[in-house]
């Protein structure tokens, strides 16, 4: 399960309010990274959590 509440939480300090369209759609491209990630190394990052 995505994290919503810590990303909204994360983004806070920065005077960024996020809603939930705004975090779904994080969510949707932080899968899509992490699923092509696998094909070719395009980050470090393994795990949604990083």
């Amino acid at each position: 399960m995505f994290p919503a509440e810590l990303l909204r939480d994360s983004a806070k300090p920065f005077g960024i309010d996020l809603d939930t369209a705004q975090t779904e759609r994080f969510h949707l491209f932080t899968n899509l990274l992490l699923e092509w990630n696998g094909r070719m190394n395009l980050t470090a990052i393994t795990d949604i959590q990083e």
